[in-house]
């Protein structure tokens, strides 16, 4: 279980670097596409998808707001609402970045066979479908013995 975490953990330090923007994070990167993926994505809404409280997307669209990358823009039906779109500079960049890290990981890809990448593919959409429908039980964490 732990590998998955490191497989993560790796792939974030190495980054993606973009010419006019700083380091884009994981959950920068995410954040846009979720963003990029819906007409009307609310702060509420992205707070949801990300699994994150909203205070914390507040911060994280801050600082995409900051760097020119998203816009908050006022829902006419509702002035309370706030809406999220993606800048013109934010969609390139999260192509260029998504091109990138899908670059690096196809590379690792390639040392797993077909039929290997295949069930991690259906593992992983299983795993992200039981996150989605939070249909899974109560996590047990096996109790680990440091001592013999």
């Amino acid at each position: 279980m732990f590998s998955v975490y490191r497989i993560s953990r790796a792939l974030r330090k190495q980054g993606i670097q973009n010419a006019d923007h700083e380091e884009l994070s994981t959950l920068q990167l995410q954040a846009m596409l979720d963003i990029s993926s819906e007409e009307k994505m609310t702060m509420s809404m992205l707070a949801d998808k990300l699994y994150i409280a909203l205070p914390t997307v507040t911060v994280l669209i801050d600082k995409l707001v900051k760097s020119k990358l998203v816009k908050r823009k006022y829902d006419i039906s509702d002035r309370r609402t706030i809406m999220l779109a993606l800048t013109p500079t934010g969609t390139e960049v999260l192509k260029k970045s998504l091109t990138a890290k899908l670059g690096k990981i196809n590379i690792l890809l390639k040392n797993i066979s077909k039929e290997d990448r295949v069930t991690l593919k259906r593992i992983l959409f299983d795993l992200l479908s039981a996150l989605d429908k939070q249909d899974y039980p109560e996590a047990k964490i096996p109790s680990i013995s440091l001592t013999k």
